[in-house]
């Protein structure tokens, strides 16, 4: 147990590390999921929290499918800023080629070679 501790601790700062250098490299999509689902203001408050590392950041924030937007949907919002529904949440029975579907819907909106958000 006392070496337990002092290496979670070093495993903690160390994705620490890797997540500010992700955010502020912004070469990367970051996906958030709330089951419970999101608002525009929620989705747009994160966004401008993730901006805050850099303002070219991608952000994609993942609903439950509903009326009109089927699982595979993406819409972006604007700049950086994408919401993508999907048919269901589960950690047993994950609809793969949904989310696979969101993440190459989103990075279609990027030009090719391009890992950051074109600012409009």
């Amino acid at each position: 147990m006392e070496f337990f501790a002092p290496e979670q601790c070093r495993r903690i700062q160390w994705l620490r590390s890797r997540l500010l250098d992700n955010l502020t490299a912004a070469s990367k999509i970051f996906i958030y999921k709330y089951e419970d689902g999101l608002t525009e203001s929620d989705m747009n408050s994160l966004y401008d929290a993730l901006c805050q590392y850099c303002p070219q950041i991608a952000l994609l924030c993942v609903k439950i499918e509903e009326p009109g937007r089927p699982s595979g949907t993406v819409e972006r919002l604007h700049a950086g800023l994408f919401v993508g529904y999907i048919d269901k949440f589960s950690t047993v029975d994950i609809s793969v080629n949904a989310w696979i579907a969101l993440c190459q819907r989103t990075a279609a909106y990027f030009p090719a070679g391009v890992n950051r958000v074109e600012i409009e």
